[in-house]
């Protein structure tokens, strides 16, 4: 295996002629709004997809349609993901990343929200497929705090804004607690929020320093980051990352998709019980992506990720050899949640100090766009393997994942925390 050579993120070159820019990044109070409103983005996205998981019982109960049909909703919504994240980073690098997440906002709130009013399958799937655009949300921010935050707080900021999905997800569950019972529809009235909250929000967010120092006339064209990108030093670099990334999000969609299901069907629990166990699970992803992501400012980013997915991989194991064992189950579970999404409390900053301005929303939004992949397979690949009896084997496949994302890592260049972007 071949890596481009380990580099300070100052060392960083770009073929086209980027040049480093100023250190100059917000603080105080404009920082904490920033941080807050990134935080909520990652929350209303993960929490609309929860919510459907949530709700499908009483969705399926309501209106007589397959879990068949809805999974191929499902896998649709995730297609969009992918090609959004093609799409908007690359928007972003050249007309700025505050206009980009303000439209994607708009635009998935208003079609998730619509989920609320929709009176055929047809309908149903249309505005869920375009729903599931709202997973491009997250990396612009990602892009737009990376920038702004101070470098030696970079990893604890973008932590705690990549917390926004545990939370949400843990979140989804208290609502639809109180909400289902007066039916599925009324559930998804909150998924308004983002839309309204989108537009109001950014008013107060600017574009970064790095951002506006550049003159419009030397950024990219709409799509020409795609160049940069691909060049002999960047490409090799940006392909191992996403390979990195399809794996532990592929180890992730297991565990979100499939580990209430594991639970109660090889572990005899009740769907209560497994509802818990996955609670605890996101409180648990939560603390790590904020504590990794902490970490990440102190000790190499490179080497906390290997450790995430490497702990990962082993609970993993933990998961598949559990039989018999409730307590081992349980622990295999909410640990192999806290590593594999403690991982992503650290890949955002790492991306960012890893490429330039000029393509860095490209490099973060097309990266985790080509990483959903895993979210469009793994629903059909877990399905299957079910279906057989074979559902053991869906945890060992979840550990080999990460378990070659950490050797992938392992060769990866390495960059310095703390170090000015460029």
């Amino acid at each position: 295996m071949v890596m481009p050579d380990e580099l300070s993120p100052t060392q960083t070159t770009l073929e086209c002629g980027d040049r480093p820019v100023s250190a100059s990044t917000v603080t105080g109070r404009p920082l904490i709004i920033l941080t807050a409103i990134v935080l909520l983005a990652y929350t209303f996205v993960s929490l609309d997809n929860a919510m459907l998981g949530l709700a499908l019982p009483t969705i399926l109960k309501d209106t007589g349609w397959s879990v068949a049909a809805i999974g191929y909703v499902t896998t649709g919504g995730f297609a969009a993901a992918v090609v959004a994240g093609l799409v908007v980073g690359p928007l972003a690098d050249r007309y700025g990343r505050r206009r980009a997440i303000q439209g994607v906002m708009l635009f998935t709130g208003v079609f998730s929200g619509l989920t609320a009013v929709v009176q055929s399958f047809t309908q149903f799937a249309a505005v869920r497929v375009l729903a599931g655009t709202a997973l491009a949300e997250g990396p612009l921010g990602d892009a737009l705090l990376s920038e702004e935050a101070p470098p030696r707080r970079r990893g604890l900021l973008v932590g705690i804004a990549q917390a926004g999905n545990p939370l949400g997800n843990a979140l989804a569950g208290v609502i639809a607690a109180f909400m289902l019972p007066s039916g599925w529809r009324a559930l998804f009235l909150i998924a308004f929020l983002p839309a309204v909250f989108g537009v109001i929000a950014f008013q107060y967010v600017r574009d970064s320093a790095r951002f506006r120092e550049q003159a419009p006339a030397t950024r990219v064209g709409s799509f020409g980051s795609y160049r940069q990108l691909l060049t002999r030093v960047n490409g090799p670099r940006f392909g191992w990352m996403c390979l990195f990334m399809f794996l532990a999000i592929g180890t992730y969609g297991i565990l979100l998709i499939f580990g209430p299901l594991y639970m109660t069907e090889n572990g005899g629990f009740t769907a209560s019980r497994a509802a818990a166990v996955f609670a605890a699970a996101q409180w648990a992803a939560l603390i790590s992506q904020v504590g990794f992501g902490w970490l990440s400012d102190h000790v190499s980013p490179k080497w906390t990720m290997v450790f995430c997915v490497g702990m990962g991989a082993l609970c993993m194991v933990v998961i598949a050899t559990s039989a018999g064992s409730s307590a081992a189950l349980v622990t295999g579970v909410i640990a192999a949640t806290f590593f594999v999404q403690g991982t992503y409390g650290v890949v955002p900053r790492y991306l960012a100090e890893s490429f330039p301005t000029a393509i860095r929303a490209t490099v973060i939004s097309v990266g985790f766009g080509l990483a959903n992949l895993a979210l469009v397979l793994i629903p059909t690949l877990g399905g299957l393997l079910f279906a057989a009896g074979h559902s053991v084997s869906l945890m060992y496949i979840g550990a080999a994942f990460v378990g070659l994302a950490a050797v992938i890592m392992a060769f990866a260049r390495n960059v310095t925390p703390g170090g000015i972007l460029t």
